[in-house]
């Protein structure tokens, strides 16, 4: 387990170089968003919310129905909420990039981000 999380460190900015280029894709931002819900890739969560609520705003609805957008964001949200939820709180950039996909997951009735969108408003009363 620490190997691999060394690993993904050290691959670190391989991945942002990728996600500068490519999360613009649907079909990609799907791929990676699953990948951001694994053991694996969840050590880029932090950077990978940034960058997919930045280009949110840019994918079609027919974008989301295809590429199955709603079903991929949705498992990093809920990885993003369970493993960060102390660090996302603490840092506005990440606050901010975690709330623009949740919003957009609410916004189209997605089930799990309703329930963490309704246990993060109890939890910050």
């Amino acid at each position: 387990m620490e190997q691999r999380h060394a690993f993904n460190i050290a691959v670190a900015p391989a991945y942002e170089r990728w996600m500068e280029r490519w999360i613009k894709e649907g079909d990609l931002a799907t791929s990676f968003a699953y990948f951001l819900s694994t053991e694996s890739g969840s050590i880029l969560i932090p950077q990978g919310m940034r960058h997919i609520a930045a280009v949110l705003p840019s994918f079609s609805d027919s974008e989301w129905r295809r590429e199955r957008l709603t079903d991929a964001l949705s498992a990093a949200v809920r990885t993003c909420w369970k493993k960060y939820r102390d660090q996302v709180r603490s840092d506005p950039d990440f606050w901010k990039a975690f709330l623009t996909v949740l919003n957009a997951l609410c916004a189209r009735q997605d089930a799990v981000a309703l329930s963490i969108q309704l246990e993060a408003a109890r939890s910050s009363v």
